[in-house]
């Protein structure tokens, strides 16, 4: 095997990491719908030592990534795919009024507002804050009406699951829905390329 194929493996290897503090944001937001007790009981039902685990994770400001995957796709079987997309745009209204990166969007929504296209290249950074060796996120296509992200070497806890791919695509239509877009989000495996995923948004362009 060469170096390069070796580095993969590696990555791979390590567990990929997220800020405890945007877990927390989402368990913050779930307590505010009245839905935390029902994850945690589904939590409980897999694993009864899940919550407590949880919780001594999230004592340290990094947490595995499957931690915020477990916990996603608990909502999931609790309140379906559909939901999960709409709790995504919950959640990021959320986000703005008080989670971790709250200062963060208020201030870019400030500077970057009117411009769909730069608010959306802002994910990269946002995503470079909020993961370690999850995935390189990086822009593919940019245009009025159009854009394309795809996250490479993607950590295969969230790959595997659609409980994330609908959270995000919630997300990013309720984040475009601040400055007066209606986006049509998409995340899904790339075309083409193993162990990556596209963030595809597209909005109609004002006449």
């Amino acid at each position: 095997m060469d170096r390069a194929s070796d580095s993969v493996v590696q990555t791979r290897t390590r567990a990929p990491k997220i800020a405890s503090g945007v877990v927390t944001s989402l368990r913050a937001m779930l307590f505010d719908e009245g839905l935390w007790p029902r994850v945690r009981d589904e939590l409980a039902r897999r694993d009864p030592f899940a919550v407590e685990e949880i919780d001594e994770k999230l004592r340290h400001a990094w947490t595995d990534v499957s931690v915020y995957v477990d916990i996603l796709d608990a909502l999931d079987r609790v309140v379906g795919l559909d939901r999960s997309r709409e709790l995504g745009r919950t959640r990021i209204s959320h986000e703005r009024r008080q989670g971790f990166f709250a200062h963060v969007i208020r201030s870019w929504l400030r500077s970057f507002g009117d411009d769909p296209q730069l608010l959306l290249r802002l994910t990269i950074p946002l995503w470079n804050a909020t993961f370690r060796g999850a995935g390189t996120l990086s822009m593919l296509e940019s245009r009025p009406g159009f854009v394309r992200l795809r996250i490479r070497d993607c950590a295969p806890e969230l790959m595997a699951s659609p409980a994330w791919k609908r959270s995000v695509e919630g997300m990013f239509q309720g984040g475009l829905e601040w400055i007066g877009v209606r986006a049509e989000p998409e995340v899904a495996p790339a075309q083409g390329e193993a162990h990556a995923i596209d963030y595809t948004i597209r909005w109609a362009i004002p006449d």
